[in-house]
């Protein structure tokens, strides 16, 4: 590994030097080229003839092409050092500035890259006695130490993969000619063709090159013209054959816990390259005006498709180490952006050989025990037991795949097999024995779905969400339905129930489409909605939130998206300043009621799940500041257009907190049905507070008049709550 002192002292300046000379030489081979050819090929042409001259005019002519390969390969080999001589002084500037900046939180690096902390307040007892003092230092300590780790290691990558490209013998044996190999072009170039030999290496790989493949994967998962030369160089056969001998090592060598978190994190850094290598082509490269699909990359997609029923067996001569390439590729496909129609060309390929042979992805076994039961204990932690449970999970990463593959049917044999049902309704998700438990499957699904309706990774954090098209809306309309209509909630609610762990994402969902379901509880029409409006049906909506509420995730983000949403509703309806008071008052309340409406029926779900079905216990709904602080960003900006001062959003996040952890019920009030004076006291705060965030921006407001809206809006939300609760009770008995 290149070393701290030798990366933070090296003079880059001859390599530089070595750059521009290098870049002077295609000019120079290309002279000598024309030279010859005027004093040699141009002065004998025409004046000499017989056998003797057309050997030797063959012998010229492959002497211009040495000159013109010899220019093709300096300019090349050029090229290739004037980028490590950019990646190198990157690295340098990043390790010099790590080093400054550690000064600047007074830790020391020596010359050789040790860190010390020598802050100053280590000499005061008062400073070292305060809380968090001492794990703080560390925990920046640690920071200094892994930041200087990964450039040390990505200077060496960028090094090996250099030093090999300049050392291989590009020209063939003994260097008697320019036409071999080529030099690689670049640090891509050198890295990528480094990463695919390794990958292609005949045999299994030590441990040592697989620590070299994973480091080289890491440092350029995400960098498309690696990832494409990787991909076209290494071919999908190769990829998923060496991926296979990887997942299984022979029987006398079985996975430790060290072996597996490598896997893992291999997974990822391999499935991560793929979908980059297979989305590089979709922008427009090299100058080019449009994209131009790359015929490489084009190829490497089919193959990957035509490899699904293949078996893949790393030690033919044991027992229960074959998959098949469906197995393998959906384990890649969990990880990284994928292009679109290879999703949904793969997912429909992957139904299709579902529905056909069923057995042989055990969707009619109860429990699967193999001979070898450690190691597939292993693969099904990796999630390649189940291949739809990787698909789909890539799904969730990838949201325009997501909503074509969500919303689209297969014919199977004559058979018309929509998507969704056959996910949600028709296919046994594999469980028992060394297969996870099922909600692993069914959970991705339902990061699919979640993907499917934003238009975003389901594990986007941000506020920024795009307008709702018309079929992400449909899809919602279409979940809503399934589960709100009769016997639909027995899916999702319940001890065992089958769908149950789909709940979270729903949860979620509810949350990103809070304006159409405060829409359907309202009698008023116009509420925003975030693009398309999903249109939903009032009773199916009331029982879906009924339904899903009983999760406490689900809660948590229904109810923090909720008061948000409401509390940019009443902002909205209160500045600027419109009409009388009593005009107010009335705009005031028609925002409020919805919004309280869905805390009353969350609080009867919340009861429901404690008292009745017992699937949650009341800890289990209590919630946390970062997780409020997503679902009031995106509530609020839902609602409104305004930006959210940050004071309002700490006002909200405690507020919400406040009403979670105390729209409880105790096992008496609830069977009394006496439950939900808790959570009505907490509606009318809500709505109360809102008035009063609202009235105080801009001074339009006397404190009398902001608190005699607040009143009525006040008992506007213990209506609208009781609704809720009391309409959830009704249609749950």
């Amino acid at each position: 590994m290149v070393s701290f002192a030798f990366l933070n002292e090296a003079n880059l300046a001859n390599l530089d030097t070595a750059a521009k000379s290098w870049a002077k030489m295609p000019a120079k081979y290309e002279g000598l080229a024309t030279e010859f050819d005027r004093r040699v090929h141009d002065v004998l042409q025409g004046h000499w003839e017989g056998e003797a001259s057309a050997a030797a005019f063959r012998t010229m002519k492959q002497a211009t092409r040495e000159y013109e390969a010899a220019a093709d390969e300096s300019r090349r080999t050029a090229k290739l050092i004037a980028d490590a001589h950019l990646e190198f002084s990157k690295c340098q500037k990043d390790l010099h500035d790590t080093v400054q900046d550690a000064a600047d939180k007074s830790y020391k690096v020596s010359d050789k890259g040790k860190v010390e902390d020598v802050d100053s307040r280590w000499n005061s007892p008062t400073a070292t006695a305060a809380p968090g003092f001492a794990e703080e230092r560390k925990k920046g300590l640690d920071a200094v130490v892994h930041r200087i780790e990964d450039i040390l290691k990505k200077v060496t990558i960028v090094d090996e993969a250099c030093g090999a490209a300049l050392r291989k013998d590009a020209n063939g044996a003994g260097n008697d000619n320019f036409n071999g190999k080529r030099v690689s072009e670049s640090v891509d170039d050198a890295e990528a063709d480094k990463a695919s030999r390794l990958m292609k290496k005949k045999g299994r790989l030590t441990d040592g090159e697989f620590m070299q493949l994973n480091q080289l994967l890491e440092l350029n998962k995400n960098d498309p013209e690696f990832a494409r030369k990787f991909a076209v160089r290494t071919g999908a056969e190769n990829t998923v054959e060496k991926y296979n001998q990887l997942l299984n090592p022979p029987s006398d060598r079985p996975l430790s816990k060290a072996d597996f978190a490598r896997l893992k994190a291999f997974r990822k850094n391999l499935g991560t390259t793929l979908g980059t290598a297979t989305t590089s082509d979709d922008k427009p490269r090299n100058g080019a005006k449009k994209a131009v699909a790359d015929p490489g990359i084009t190829k490497f997609q089919n193959e990957l498709l035509a490899l699904g029923k293949r078996d893949f067996n790393a030690n033919p001569d044991e027992m229960n180490n074959g998959l098949k390439g469906y197995h393998l590729t959906s384990s890649l496909m969990s990880e990284g952006q994928w292009d679109k129609n290879l999703l949904t060309d793969y997912g429909e390929k992957l139904i299709t050989a579902e529905k056909q042979d069923r057995l042989a992805f055990d969707l009619d076994r109860e429990s699967y025990y193999p001979a070898n039961l450690e190691r597939t204990e292993n693969l099904g932690k990796l999630g390649v037991l189940d291949p739809m449970e990787g698909f789909v999970e890539g799904l969730g990463h990838n949201p325009d795949a997501s909503l074509d593959f969500l919303t689209s049917k297969t014919e199977v044999d004559g058979e018309s097999v929509n998507h969704l049902d056959y996910l949600l309704e028709d296919r046994p998700w594999p469980h028992g024995g060394v297969y996870r438990d099922p909600s692993n499957g069914i959970d991705n699904l339902g990061h699919a779905l979640e993907s499917a309706t934003s238009g975003r990774s389901y594990e986007y954090e941000g506020n920024d969400m795009p307008k709702h098209t018309a079929e992400q809306s449909a899809l919602v309309k279409d979940l809503v339905g399934k589960i709100g209509w009769e016997g639909g909630a027995e899916l999702v609610t319940g001890d065992g129930a089958r769908l149950a762990p789909l709940n979270d994402s729903l949860g979620n969902i509810t949350g990103n489409y809070m304006g159409d379901f405060q829409q359907a509880l309202s009698e008023q029409s116009g509420l925003p909605t975030n693009g398309h409006a999903a249109d939903l049906n009032r009773a199916e909506t009331v029982a879906f939130l009924g339904a899903v509420g009983q999760d406490p995730d689900a809660y948590k983000a229904i109810t923090a998206s909720q008061q948000a949403y409401t509390s940019g509703l009443v902002d909205e309806a209160m500045y600027p300043p419109k009409g009388s008071q009593a005009d107010t008052q009335d705009r005031v309340n028609v925002k409020v009621g919805p919004g309280s409406t869905i805390a009353g029926i969350m609080s009867q779900a919340r009861a429901e799940a404690i008292h009745e079905a017992h699937t949650a216990t009341a800890d289990e709904f209590k919630s946390d500041a970062e997780f409020v602080s997503k679902w009031i960003g995106r509530g609020v900006s839902l609602a409104t257009d305004v930006p959210v001062a940050a004071w309002i959003e700490e006002d909200l996040r405690q507020a919400v907190l406040e009403s979670i952890a105390k729209d409880d019920a105790s096992k008496a009030e609830h069977d009394a049905h006496k439950g939900y004076y808790n959570g009505e006291q907490q509606a009318e705060k809500a709505a109360r507070e809102a008035v009063e965030r609202a009235g105080k921006r801009g001074g339009h407001y006397s404190q009398g008049e902001i608190d005699a809206i607040a009143d009525g809006a006040g008992e506007q939300a213990r209506t609208g709550h009781g609704t809720g609760a009391t309409g959830r009770a009704a249609g749950h008995g």
